[in-house]
């Protein structure tokens, strides 16, 4: 089973040394594969995954391929400044980062694979590069169906990586790149 990485950034290197919390939950992902493509929603315990709690999301995915948060970690949540559950994805993210996060999830559904990402923030007015960033999101996206054809769900692991050697800057946190409250 394969396995896909994105990178919002064509720069970085393709050899990334992803956070460990996201392994596990690649591992975890695919020993509830059972023989099949992917998982079923009712294969996840999450007693078995506690510690990826608070960086977990569970999305639904409509009939056209849209995504729509059912549940959501506090980690994620506190990073994002504002309850999201029951919200499509498109409906709080601007519209640039919109669509890089539609493309992801557009490849998960395609390849009904699981991916991995990574992006990286910083201020408005500096450009952002792999070595210049303030905060750094790497997420992965992997597929679940109820029926074992059809793409309903997706499993998400996200985490934050605040740059620690930027003392004296303005932080962003992801508040500041969704929309309203």
């Amino acid at each position: 089973m394969g396995l896909i990485i994105e990178q919002s950034d064509a720069t970085q290197s393709t050899e990334v040394t992803w956070d460990p919390r996201l392994v596990e939950a690649d591992r975890y992902w695919r020993s509830k594969c059972a023989g099949r493509e992917m998982p079923r929603r009712a294969d996840i315990d999450p007693t078995e995954i506690r510690g990826l709690l608070p960086h977990l999301m569970l999305l639904d995915i409509d009939a056209s391929g849209r995504p729509k948060y059912r549940l959501i970690g506090t980690e994620v949540e506190q990073r994002i400044g504002y309850a999201v559950t029951g919200r499509y994805v498109d409906e709080i993210v601007p519209e640039k980062y919109g669509q890089y996060l539609r493309g992801l999830y557009d490849k998960l559904l395609s390849t009904r694979r699981p991916i991995f990402s990574n992006s990286v923030y910083g201020p408005s007015n500096s450009a952002v590069t792999p070595e210049f960033y303030l905060l750094r999101t790497s997420r992965y996206m992997a597929p679940l169906s109820s029926d074992g054809t059809v793409i309903d769900m997706v499993l998400a692991c996200q985490t934050f990586e605040t740059r620690p050697t930027v003392v004296n800057a303005t932080v962003l946190d992801l508040a500041d790149y969704f929309e309203g409250t």
